[in-house]
């Protein structure tokens, strides 16, 4: 069976610098560039740690046209605490914020909603998306696509799905992945935040437009800042989750359901919803102003190549598995 990547990664020439990180990730495609030619790299995976869960996530592409939906993200998860298999009051919820102003957060409050995905053959459960992981969930995707007769239990669901949460739009800069034990209090027990993708994969590119501390201070490779690394440097670091997370299995088969009812043709943007998008979420470079979504300061043009690169991408990257 042929496999398509659920995660096509961003538009980056990789380079032979190594270095180690916790986050995000650049593709393997030749690099856009904006006006005078310098490239403006930008992570579109990044590592999960906190929260009861550990993994990648990813910016979603349809998986037969090649195109980003904007609001969908690929989260694939490599641990969980176990006592989302065996409590009834365990519970995980994917939060998403933005803080504008220093020190005012915005969060959604009710959590992103998602639906399970196979990434054998893109099966999705449940009918509905949902808004909190929990046993029973787990327990209702199994009975609705028939794990168990595969030979997967409880323990091994993460093994076979992935999470494609929704309502991810560009204007959430973050999120936070928060556990909860309802028998002992409404009050997350643990958590974890991140940057969403995508972002500048240069903590000081990211730094000077976002000038946050809540924001900077979670990009992966901001303790390296002060070595005055290239974007080379950063994009190989990149790269590697990237890879990670495809080898972890995210793909996507060439036909699958969206989770809404919709195909993922239907997901991907038409020609006019892409200028649709980049009239009114991002502005030109060196003008980003309070107001400006994630990766938005960044030339339009240039988003609109990285998020149009060819299909040849995924075929090289499906060379790593």
């Amino acid at each position: 069976m042929a496999f398509v990547l659920a995660v096509v990664l961003s538009a980056c020439t990789p380079t032979s610098s190594t270095m180690t990180s916790s986050g995000s990730s650049i593709a393997p495609t030749p690099s856009t560039s904006v006006g005078t030619g310098s490239a403006i790299p930008l992570a579109e995976c990044n590592n999960i740690s906190g929260g009861g869960v550990s993994g990648q996530i990813s910016t979603y592409y349809s998986p037969t046209t090649g195109q980003i939906v904007p609001s969908y993200m690929a989260v694939n998860v490599t641990g969980v605490s176990s006592s989302l298999f065996v409590s009834s009051t365990a519970q995980i919820k994917f939060i998403g914020w933005y803080e504008k102003v220093g020190g005012s957060k915005v969060y959604n409050a009710t959590g992103y909603s998602f639906y399970f995905m196979d990434k054998l053959n893109g099966a999705t459960a449940p009918s509905q998306p949902i808004n909190v992981l929990t046993r029973a969930s787990l327990q209702q995707a199994m009975t609705q696509l028939n794990l168990s007769a595969l030979g997967i239990t409880i323990d091994q669901f993460f093994s076979r799905m992935m999470i494609v949460l929704i309502g991810v739009d560009m204007n959430w800069e973050a999120m936070t992945v928060a556990y909860y034990d309802t028998s002992v209090s409404t009050t997350a027990q643990s958590s974890g935040s991140l940057l969403l993708p995508p972002f500048d994969v240069n903590p000081a590119t990211f730094k000077q437009y976002y000038p946050i501390s809540d924001l900077y201070s979670l990009h992966p490779f901001m303790s390296n800042v002060s070595l005055g690394l290239t974007d080379a440097s950063y994009t190989a670091a990149a790269n590697q989750i990237c890879a990670q997370m495809a080898t972890a299995g995210g793909r996507i088969p060439a036909s699958v359901d969206d989770g809404d009812g919709a195909s993922a043709d239907r997901s991907g943007l038409s020609s006019s919803d892409l200028q649709r998008l980049k009239d009114t979420r991002f502005s030109p470079v060196g003008k980003a102003e309070s107001g400006d979504s994630r990766g938005g300061h960044h030339d339009t043009n240039l988003i609109y190549q990285i998020w149009h690169r060819v299909v040849e991408s995924i075929d090289l990257m499906n060379n790593l598995i």
